[in-house]
């Protein structure tokens, strides 16, 4: 190990009090575009999301104040397709324009929490396919580089704790990021027309308001960009990545998972995290200076600044490392937004199946009604919705289909198995298949019920004719049957009167029998509703 590079011994280091870093941290927050629709249109966007339509309307929106166009995102995805991390069509599909939030241009309201929180991060906003606003809250870290402790401190927002509820007491990074979505979303066009099938649908934008009454959901991924970890023991000498796998890993996973203990003196250190568990992180880094931690709230990377050579499309040409792992961070960037799509599908499903039992009773019991009909045909227009968007994000959970590299897939099947997606994936198709049994089953019942009903009716169509032809035939009949047995008066007349009155005694037979049904299905209420009574 070099001169300049950290050498002390692990016993004489307190990494809380030693440990400095340089370098940047992303505060990636996913937020649901349907909180921003007016009321009326957000079963539209269920309906769009994820399709080419909806893709080509809200690829080609600008904000008309306050955002540029991020030019140093756009150089990120052109090294990426050189850097063999994206494939084109993940580029062309599903990377969507960034906006750099101007905060200069914009008046800030008499907020001292909002306003020092502008000062610390720099605000990046797009849209997405998958329906969601994706904003990057990005914080450098100062040049001569802060505290390790201190970053996590921030970052846990540590001087909120154990406060009241009052607004000032709010997450700074939720009140900035709703401020900048608000701003990004007053300055789109109001309606986007999207051209799905034969006719344009509509999506009405609308900001939420200073205080709306329900935040919109949103998820939250951190990413920590170090260029530099230096340790103050030995007067600020470089600990470079083989020392910090091997001598430092509990410290490492302290900071990825997000944890710190304050002690009887108030004092806020790092935990002393066990071997069995920190041992379970798993760098992906390839090369033996660098680091990649993936964690599920937190990723942790770690290179030297430096320069490398790489073939293009056009010729080979030096660039900096640093845009390597900037596009390693829009692949957890956009492996984030998938998960929470998916996510969401699995929220609204489950809300829907809630009503499957209460509806599945009524089916069986043959008391639907005109009300629950309709809440089925709903149910299944809703879930439906999904059909659309997931065959998208299983053909983008794919690694292989999206990046390139095997150094870049390897990390992102990796990204896939800490953020549980599988499991999540596997959730949201059986509550589809659940939800499609019970359509099936409802379905089978009405079409059981229409089959029962015509045969009722043809049999009672063939009853009615056979009494027809009867009454018809009775009067001569009963004439031929007098004749035949040579009855004379007044004796015919009687026969004829006993004869009329056999074949009324049938008529009203043949009438019971016809309403029948329906005196059963009277007599079944009846029972019912005094059985609750009791």
């Amino acid at each position: 190990m070099g001169k300049n590079h950290c050498s002390c011994n692990p016993k004489d280091v307190v990494p809380s009090k030693h440990f400095y870093a340089k370098g940047k941290v992303d505060v990636f927050m996913v937020m649901s575009l349907s909180a921003y629709l007016t009321p009326e249109t957000r079963e539209n966007l269920d309906r769009l999301r994820g399709g080419r339509g909806f893709a080509e309307a809200i690829k080609n929106l600008e904000p008309a104040r306050f955002f540029a166009r991020d030019r140093e995102e756009e150089k990120v995805l052109d090294s990426g397709h050189d850097f063999q991390v994206f494939r084109r069509h993940l580029i062309k599909d599903w990377f969507f324009p960034t906006f750099y939030f101007q905060k200069e241009l914009v008046e800030i309201p008499d907020d001292p929490q909002l306003k020092a929180a502008l000062e610390q991060y720099d605000v990046r906003v797009r849209l997405s396919r998958s329906g969601f606003l994706e904003i990057k809250l990005t914080k450098p870290i100062k040049k001569e580089g802060e505290k390790l402790i201190e970053i996590l401190r921030n970052l846990m927002e540590l001087r909120l704790a154990n406060k009241g509820n009052s607004s000032d007491d709010h997450s700074t990074m939720l009140k900035l990021t709703l401020f900048c979505a608000e701003k990004f979303i007053e300055n789109l066009p109001r309606e986007i027309v999207v051209n799905e099938g034969t006719e344009p649908v509509k999506l009405t934008l609308q900001p939420l308001g200073p205080n709306p009454e329900t935040l919109p959901y949103r998820q939250r991924y951190i990413t920590l960009f170090f260029e530099e970890i230096y340790c103050t023991h030995c007067w600020g000498r470089r600990i470079e990545a083989d020392k910090l796998r091997r001598d430092y890993m509990g410290v490492l996973a302290a900071v990825v998972e997000g944890v710190l203990v304050q002690d009887s003196r108030n004092n806020v250190n790092f935990p002393v995290i066990d071997e069995e568990s920190y041992k379970k992180l798993v760098d992906l880094a390839s090369w033996q200076n660098d680091l990649c931690i993936f964690a599920p709230e937190r990723a942790l990377i770690y290179y030297p600044a430096q320069k490398i050579f790489i073939s293009g499309r056009n010729k080979t040409r030096d660039i900096d490392y640093k845009y390597y792992w900037e596009c390693i961070s829009r692949g957890i960037e956009h492996t984030v937004v998938i998960r929470t799509a998916l996510q969401s599908i699995a929220f609204s499903t489950t809300e829907i199946l809630e009503n499957v039992p209460r509806l599945t009773e009524r089916v069986v019991d043959g008391e639907i009604s005109k009300e629950d009909t309709q809440d089925i045909l709903r149910m299944a227009r809703l879930f439906s919705y999904s059909f659309k968007t997931l065959p998208f994000l299983r053909d983008i959970l794919v690694p292989s289909s999206s990046f390139r590299a095997s150094y870049a897939v390897n990390k992102f099947e990796y990204l896939n198995e800490v953020l549980h997606i599988k499991e999540v994936k596997d959730y949201v198709e059986r509550n589809v298949d659940e939800l499609v049994s019970f359509v099936q089953f409802f379905s089978s019942m009405e079409l059981q019920n229409e089959i029962s009903s015509n045969q009722n009716a043809v049999e009672r169509a063939g009853t009615i004719i056979t009494i027809a032809a009867l009454a018809a035939a009775a009067p001569s009949f009963l004439i031929d049957f007098v004749g035949v047995l040579g009855i004379q008066e007044p004796i015919a007349k009687s026969y004829a009167v006993i004869a009329f009155e056999a074949l009324a005694v049938i008529l009203i037979l043949v009438a019971t029998y016809l309403r029948f049904d329906g005196i059963k299905k009277i007599f079944r209420g009846f029972w019912k509703q005094t059985t609750r009574m009791r």
